[in-house]
Formats: structure tokens, sequence, C-alpha cells
């Protein structure tokens, strides 16, 4: 595992190793974005 995350952030390219870190935390956000949306119609 330590040996994958030393080549993705020293190995591989800039743009691809950014695509590849971005999109789980996008994905992460949008469900934080969603569950507080869904709170406020609940709770409010």
């Amino acid at each position: 595992m330590d040996k994958e995350r030393v080549d993705l952030l020293g190995k591989h390219d800039v743009k691809k190793s950014l695509i590849i870190l971005t999109v789980p935390a996008t994905f992460a956000m949008i469900v934080n974005a969603l569950y507080n949306l869904v709170d406020t119609i609940f709770v409010g």
C-alpha cells in the first residue's frame, strides 16, 4: 500500500495523480452536501 502511494505521487504524471485523488474527495463533498440538505429539510 505504501509503495502504491509513493508511485502515485512520485512517478505518475501530475494531471493523472490529481484526477485520481480528486474523484474521491469530490464524491465525499457531494455526499456531505446531500446529507446537510436532507438534514435541513427534516429538522428545519
